[in-house]
């Protein structure tokens, strides 16, 4: 048509995740993989004669201070995450 105004095509990149959103996703995905660790050592340890009445064995017991030590290490090594190296 005539007049008509081509369409402008944005060579913006697309915006970043939020920091939080990513450091929220890494805990998660950190502590999903720790408490699954814990599970495999319990069963492990099941397998070679413990008893399944054996307290700390159990999720509900180790589970919660899995996530609680995961959040605590994020905490405790804040420079660990820094997306600029360190010299």
């Amino acid at each position: 048509m005539s007049g008509s105004v081509p369409e402008a095509v944005s060579s913006a990149p697309p915006a970043p995740r939020s920091r939080g959103l990513t450091v929220v996703a890494g805990l998660l995905a950190a502590a999903v993989v720790a408490v699954l660790g814990n599970v495999v050592v319990a069963l492990l340890a099941r397998a070679a004669g413990a008893s399944g009445d054996f307290a700390p064995l159990h999720l509900s017991a180790y589970g919660l201070l899995t996530v609680f030590g995961v959040v605590l290490g994020a905490i405790a090594a804040p420079g660990s995450a820094s997306p600029t190296p360190r010299s």
